[in-house]
């Protein structure tokens, strides 16, 4: 699917500036993507991350910030950084971190051929109440769930279909956790 001039794109809500559960899932999928996908054709757009923060991780691919942008501007300043960036790259695969971003997805795929994955995690996943992404749910190439519970409320509350819905369960450093 990625060829050695195209680039995976990845949208995170945030990877540096939070430190919660989440963030971890994503930066360890980006870690686990760069040990099939080279770093140098992966890019990674985060709206709500600073520059800053961004500088401060040190990571080795290109990530694009969108943080430092004020809240009533950051969505939409996020949104076309993707699209920019999508006709400019036209990548071979979008993954979305976030279900949020799934109608934009879509938009991308309706507009250059581009498949998208999104992962589903969280009240989004349960409290999905907009038409629109409901669509683009539905219209996902792959959907990846973080839990059975998750996975199954897709396939029977929103319609998605059972065969391109995904378990990914979440992962961990074993060294911050012990058994008390």
């Amino acid at each position: 699917m990625v060829d050695k001039t195209s680039k995976v794109h990845i949208w995170a809500p945030d990877l540096f500036s939070a430190t919660g559960g989440i963030q971890a899932f994503c930066r360890h999928f980006i870690e686990a993507l760069h040990a099939k996908v080279p770093p140098s054709q992966t890019r990674v757009l985060i709206k709500n991350d600073s520059s800053q923060a961004v500088l401060q991780a040190n990571e080795s691919y290109p990530i694009n910030a969108c943080g430092h942008w004020s809240q009533p501007w950051r969505t939409p300043r996020f949104a076309f950084e993707c699209l920019r960036q999508a006709q400019r790259e036209r990548p071979s695969l979008v993954i979305s971190m976030h279900l949020h971003f799934s109608p934009l997805a879509l938009a991308i795929r309706e507009s250059f051929g581009t498949p998208y994955v999104l992962m589903a995690y969280g009240i989004e996943a349960w409290r999905n109440n907009s038409a629109l992404r409901q669509k683009s749910l539905r219209k996902a190439d792959l959907v990846l769930a973080i839990s059975r519970y998750t996975r199954d409320w897709l396939i029977e509350k929103e319609g998605v279909n059972p065969e391109r819905v995904q378990i990914l369960a979440p992962t961990y450093t074993a060294q911050q956790f012990s058994i008390s």
